[in-house]
């Protein structure tokens, strides 16, 4: 590598991004981001935030142990988060994502949750694959911005727990399927909330006070029971609700 290529990587961009320009970042997203494709890692499949890449593939992103290796050497100060959970995590969510969301969507993302910035983790990499834009938010202040797509916190469990309450109370498979708006994002629907606590407590140290909400105890009580038996309970229920929406 030649001095003039050399000297490139250590120009600072502007950060082009409404969550990370919130914070004072030593080092700039576009400069890490250009680095990684010059070594070859493809960043359609790892998300930078905070300081920090998670790779969402190692497959597909080719981010070899040699290139990190590379990369440590150029970005010192940059965590490299290698988790098979993550990754396990990403892959389930892609399958919802890939399928929902459209080129140059401006999507509204809930970051006052820790369960929040893994959605934003999550979302991140498609600002490059399909071009959209992500705009964070707190819960407490939602300000009047055009966007056309939201993203739902809705969890594999939720979802499931929903679904048995309506039937518990006599409104059938139906009423479920009509609180599913085309306009929500959900990146979470497919993933059981262990995977998601387990990765919670490894990188981000608490959990959200939200999962302490009330919930529907005739339903938890029969999915705790039933999830003895099949354990895969869960995701045979959204394709049983999934097959008769069609």
């Amino acid at each position: 590598m030649d001095n003039d290529n050399e000297l490139n990587f250590l120009l600072d961009f502007k950060v082009n991004n409404e969550f990370e320009n919130q914070e004072l970042e030593t080092t700039s997203k576009k400069s890490v981001l250009k680095f990684l494709s010059q070594i070859g890692v493809d960043t359609r499949f790892i998300s930078f935030h905070q300081q920090k890449i998670y790779i969402n593939n190692i497959r597909f992103s080719k981010f070899s142990k040699k290139k990190q290796e590379i990369f440590i050497k150029r970005f010192k100060e940059i965590a490299i988060i290698k988790s098979s959970l993550f990754q396990k995590i990403a892959n389930k969510s892609s399958k919802t994502l890939s399928n929902s969301l459209n080129i140059n969507d401006t999507i509204l993302v809930p970051i006052s949750s820790n369960l929040g910035k893994i959605a934003y983790i999550l979302l991140e990499p498609y600002t490059r694959k399909y071009g959209v834009k992500l705009i964070c938010f707190d819960e407490d202040e939602v300000n009047d911005i055009h966007i056309n797509r939201v993203v739902s916190l809705l969890t594999l469990n939720q979802k499931a727990e929903n679904i048995l309450s309506d039937i518990f109370k006599g409104n059938g498979v139906v009423e479920s399927l009509k609180s599913d708006d085309e306009k929500f994002i959900y990146p979470f629907i497919n993933i059981d909330e262990k995977q998601l606590n387990d990765f919670i407590s490894e990188y981000f140290f608490k959990l959200d006070e939200s999962y302490e909400e009330k919930h529907d105890e005739i339903a938890i009580s029969f999915m705790n029971f039933i999830e003895c038996i099949i354990p895969q309970y869960k995701e045979n229920i959204l394709k049983s609700v999934k097959y008769l929406n069609k």
